[in-house]
């Protein structure tokens, strides 16, 4: 007894052959339609806008357990790269005080006299503005004495 086996891949490779050129040419027909370009685009903003969504959630997560996110470090870098460069320009110009001879005790002397002549000068204006806030308010309560006399006397008149 022989028994004749059908081979199950050869009706599959057969299959295959026949539908794989139909296929690959009717998908090639979908990818250039007008109407996948148009569905292809509309997933494509939907995942943006979950992708911004998810972004705004996970930054709002970190923020509430107070956990610094990307954006922090990247700001601290940004500040730290600031604060180098001032610190390289204080540095260059002490060293072009330094060649020019000036002494940092010779300003620091000059930025203290600068110092207590501003504090002078602030201490004048001070006194100036009492000054003339006391002479207004005397002229104020001249100017009242004398509006008050003045109805004094326009009373008696009436009498």
């Amino acid at each position: 007894m022989s028994a004749n086996y059908v081979d199950p891949f050869s009706v599959w490779k057969s299959f295959y052959n026949e539908m794989e050129p139909k296929l690959a040419q009717s998908m090639h027909k979908m990818l250039e339609s007008e109407e996948y370009a148009a569905a292809s685009g509309q997933l494509l903003n939907a995942a943006l806008q979950m992708e911004q969504y998810y972004a705004k959630m996970v930054e709002k997560l970190l923020e509430n357990y107070k956990i610094p996110s990307i954006k922090d470090f990247a700001r601290l870098g940004e500040l730290l790269v600031g604060l180098e460069s001032k610190v390289d320009l204080i540095d260059e110009r002490l060293a072009s005080l330094e060649k020019q001879g000036i002494e940092v005790s010779d300003l620091k002397d000059q930025i203290t006299a600068l110092s207590n002549q501003l504090e002078m000068v602030n201490q004048n204006l001070l006194d100036a503005a009492k000054a003339g806030d006391s002479k207004e308010g005397s002229n104020r309560q001249r100017k009242s004495r004398e509006a008050k006399g003045n109805t004094d006397t326009n009373e008696e008149k009436a009498e």
